[in-house]
């Protein structure tokens, strides 16, 4: 059969059999494209992996994946598989038988057609090179290859029960008849080996029958009968050497008789006798010579009284030998390769194809001991077959960082590293240059201590570490507290919180990798939290020059408490005491006391001060002065002692304002003008009072404004103004006057901002202001100008020119010049305090 035409023949058949329950490690499997014989590829495989490829039905579709060409695989039809293995067990598993009678694959046989058989290591094909079973065939359609078809079947019918030994031969035509269908006897098969020795060519005896080796042809299945044999002698003829055919034997029921006596006739069959069907008689054992080519192809001969015939029911039936095919596909030691688009075809050995080696993946183990911050010891299996070495691959943190190492050994002292470093190890163990799956591990080398671990800041509930960072590398620092309380963190400091007020704390610092697994010395520091504040500070009974405190001690440790009592920064009074209250004494009288209460822990540890100012009884109020503009008031006074406060209260017209300072002067801005107020002031501390002091003063007057003439006539004129801004009752000195008759009016009117001046002369100009009162004190005027209504009366003036340049007087100029003399004259005397009016009329217009 040709190999280029295969690809275009037929599908893939595939004949699976009963798969045997067996287990395999993780498989790898490489395609090697040089060609080689199969032994060749096989010392290959065995060298630089395991063994040439063995098919399996979980495997054979990865496999199938990596063909590009015709490949040698692990099978070989007369290999003695040099490789131990669990399969060895299953040599008398079930099989299915994959042949039909012309020698071709069967997949499509019927169920009927398989069977229970014992596997015979005899046969080929049983087992692959690495010893496992063949469990799975996937051959190429008329693969593979026998020795010869299928053989034909003579049936000889003996009429007569008459012994064969004596009759003649006849030459009959060979015909091939259907096998029986009878249900076989229940007796027990012999259990006697098969001698291995060359049968003899003289007449045995009638003991035990020749030990030839039987041909290699597939035995039948039919069991023989339980029946003692015959005890006749054998013919002298040599027994057959030709190979059974491959077809399946009969099933018809052997019969149960005894085996006849008789001397058996000189037939020389192929190979011995065998009874089929319903066989009523008995037939005596016998042997015959082996046929020849020749013979095999004649027809036999058949003895005396029995001829070919169809199957009767009641007859002695004798199955003549096979008779062998030469098939020019045959060969004797072939080994199988598996062609590119996946099914199987035997080929001669010595062919040169490419192969698929496998190899069971390595799954070492790689351990990492005596870990330093710069060293570590590493430990592995050694890996199978042919290593020439190993090479160690280290990957160095984050950075990547790589460095390789080879070695022959079994162990090496990796150093030169870099502390609270990650590091990642493979260990490839090398065969035929090629790593093979790799050992590795991730350590991490052990972190350097923090140094300079120091206490920066306390409080009442948290202490804050500061360290500096250690040469080399770590992911974090862990931060153990008592009680099993552990704070983990990134940066060189950290601040513990949640601590009780005033107790005493260790504090553990570690450096740290990123997987836990290793931890640096250990960096530890103490110290107490500053004990808790006082809370409820109070003060009660002030005196002139005590008072009484009291407090609430504060959550946490207190070993006792420190009172101070001071004046400013002057310090009168200072106590330890371990209850929670105190009287304070040798105190200034009404003065500002500030008290102050500390726990301490351990002698010298001092919690936050809590303070409170508190005074003792004030002394009386001295020296009150008052100073006012027209909005403004300010007051000022003295005091016996240091108040913490003062009271003023402003009081105007049955309203009081009231302010507290702490200092002995106030000033009360956005007041009423031209008003009176008093002001009383006394020293406050708390709820102590001292003695008051109180004192009156106006407010300096605001001036009026927008003073305005709303009505005059020929006697009287009627002015009118706006107060001041802000003011209350007040009261207004108003004013008129005549500069040109001297005459003057005043008078001072209450709360109303108009007035009318009466008795006036007629045509007079007055100048009238108005001012606010307060006290003794005037504001400024408003002021404004106005006319009486004038009686008019004409005067007639007449002038006389003289002139010594004549002609001169009746000049234009010499008249307009005369006239505005005139008129200068007039309003230098009259001006505009009274009303005139100068007039110039031409005589000629007369």
């Amino acid at each position: 059969m040709g190999q280029t035409s295969l690809k275009n023949r037929v599908p893939i058949v595939v004949s699976l059999a009963l798969v045997l329950a067996w287990s395999a490690a993780e498989r790898e499997y490489f395609l090697h494209p040089s060609n080689r014989t199969w032994e060749e590829a096989r010392n290959h495989c065995q060298a630089c992996f395991k063994d040439l490829v063995t098919l399996t039905p979980e495997n054979v579709q990865t496999v199938s994946k990596l063909l590009t060409s015709d490949c040698w695989v692990g099978l070989r039809k007369n290999s003695t598989s040099n490789s131990t293995n669990n399969g060895t067990s299953n040599f008398n598993s079930y099989s299915t038988s994959n042949s039909t009678n012309n020698g071709t694959n069967n997949s499509t046989t019927n169920n009927n057609n398989t069977i229970n058989t014992i596997m015979d290591p005899r046969m080929p094909w049983f087992r692959w090179a690495n010893g496992d079973p063949l469990i799975f065939q996937n051959w190429y359609p008329g693969w593979p290859v026998f020795r010869s078809s299928l053989p034909n079947r003579y049936y000889f019918v003996c009429t007569e029960k008459a012994s064969l030994e004596t009759a003649a031969p006849e030459t009959v035509t060979p015909e091939t008849v259907a096998p029986g269908t009878g249900t076989p006897d229940s007796g027990t098969p012999g259990t006697g080996t098969p001698g291995t020795g060359t049968p003899g060519t003289g007449t045995p005896d009638s003991g035990t029958p020749g030990t030839g080796t039987p041909d290699s042809g597939t035995p039948g299945i039919g069991t023989p009968g339980t029946r003692t044999p015959g005890t006749g002698t054998p013919d002298s003829g040599t027994p057959g050497t030709g190979t059974p055919d491959s077809g399946t034997p009969g099933t018809g029921t052997p019969d149960s008789g005894t085996p006849g006596t008789g001397t058996p006739d000189s037939i020389t069959p192929a190979m011995a006798i065998q009874a089929t069907g319903n066989l009523t008689g008995h037939l005596r054992e016998t042997t015959f010579a082996t046929a020849t080519a020749a013979t095999a192809a004649s027809t036999p001969s058949t003895p005396a009284r029995c001829k070919i015939t169809r199957w009767p029911e009641e007859a002695h039936y004798v199955l003549l030998p096979d008779f062998p095919k030469p098939d020019e596909n045959y060969i004797e030691d072939s080994c199988v390769a598996m062609l590119s688009f996946g099914p199987w075809v035997e080929r001669v050995c010595s062919e040169l194809l490419s192969s698929i080696c496998y190899e069971d993946r390595f799954f070492g183990e790689l351990n990492v001991t005596e870990k330093t911050s710069n060293r570590s010891f590493l430990t592995w299996r050694s890996g199978p077959g042919n290593i020439t070495h190993y090479r160690l691959e280290v990957t160095e943190g984050d950075n990547m960082l790589k460095r390789n190492f080879t070695t022959e050994d079994l162990t090496y002292d990796l150093n030169s590293l870099t502390p609270g470093t990650r590091y990642s190890v493979q260990v490839f163990a090398v065969k035929c240059t090629r790593d093979l799956n790799p050992q590795e591990d991730t350590f991490y080398t052990t972190p350097n201590k923090v140094e300079d671990l120091q206490i920066t800041s306390v409080t009442e509930t948290s202490i804050f570490l500061n360290w500096t960072k250690p040469d080399g590398n770590l992911d974090f620092y862990l931060i153990k507290i008592k009680d099993g309380k552990q704070i983990s963190s990134k940066t060189e400091g950290k601040e513990v919180r949640d601590l009780i007020p005033g107790y005493f704390y260790t504090f553990t610092v570690l450096s740290g990798v990123g997987d836990n697994s290793t931890w640096s010395e250990e960096s530890i520091i103490s110290r107490n939290t500053k004990p808790g504040r006082v809370s409820d500070l109070s003060v009660s009974l002030n005196t002139y020059n005590s008072l009484q405190l009291n407090w609430k001690s504060p959550v946490g440790n207190v070993s006792f408490f420190r009172v101070v009592a001071k004046i400013d920064n002057k310090t009168l009074f200072t106590q330890n005491v371990t209850i929670t209250e105190v009287n304070v004494k040798n105190l200034t009288t009404g003065s500002k006391i500030t008290l102050s209460v500390t726990a301490l822990v351990n002698g010298n540890i001092e919690g936050d001060s809590v303070a409170i100012d508190d005074y003792t009884a004030p002394g009386p109020i001295t020296g009150l002065n008052l100073s006012s503009t027209d909005v403004s008031l300010n007051a000022s006074w003295n005091s016996e002692g240091d108040s913490s406060s003062f009271v003023v209260q402003l009081l105007l017209e049955g309203k009081v304002e009231e302010k507290k300072t702490n200092f002995s002067e106030i000033t009360f801005t956005g007041l009423k003008t031209a008003a009176y107020y008093q002001v009383t002031v006394y020293a406050s501390n708390g709820d102590l009072k001292g003695e008051p002091s109180t004192e009156s003063i106006f407010t300096m007057p605001s001036p009026p404004t927008n003073a305005k003439s709303t009505y005059q006539d020929k006697s009287s004129i009627t002015f009118e103004w706006d107060p001041p801004a802000k003011v209350g009752r007040v009261t207004y000195a108003v004013g008129i006057i005549s500069s040109f008759w001297g005459h003057t009016v005043s008078e001072r009117i209450e709360n109303i901002t108009t007035h009318k001046f009466t008795g006036l002369k007629s045509g007079t100009k007055y100048d009238f202001q108005v001012q606010t009162v307060a006290a003794d004190h005037l504001s400024a005027a408003a002021t404004v100008s106005k006319c009486t209504v004038a009686d008019k009366r004409e005067i007639s003036l007449s002038m006389m020119c003289s002139s010594a340049e004549p002609l001169l007087c009746d000049e234009n100029t010499t008249r307009v010049s005369v006239f505005e003399q005139l008129k200068k004259h007039f309003n230098e005397v009259l001006g505009e305090n009274i009303f005139w009016k100068l007039e110039e009329v031409n005589p000629k217009e007369k």
